[in-house]
């Protein structure tokens, strides 16, 4: 039996510029494109990145209003139950 599971990673930075959050993009991209690894019971028969989506969010305290990005990256997992 096949298994689809697909797991959303949120990554969000408030600092000015677009490095800190593009390296923990990096970052992330390096731990889980192209992985191997075991789950209990299950053979992983591939993992692929399949969506970026990247926002500007505000959110409004009692401090004041601020904004921060908002980067959602999508992952799909095909597993077969051994």
């Amino acid at each position: 039996m096949l298994e689809d599971t697909t797991l959303q990673f949120s990554i969000f930075s408030d600092s000015e510029g677009e490095a800190e959050i593009a390296q923990i993009y990096d970052d992330l991209k390096a731990l889980f494109d192209n992985i191997t690894f075991a789950v209990t019971s299950n053979t992983l028969l591939w993992c692929m990145r399949k969506n970026l989506v990247t926002m500007v969010e505000h959110d409004t305290t009692a401090q004041g209003t601020y904004g921060y990005k908002h980067w959602a990256v999508d992952y799909s997992f095909k597993m077969q139950k051994t």
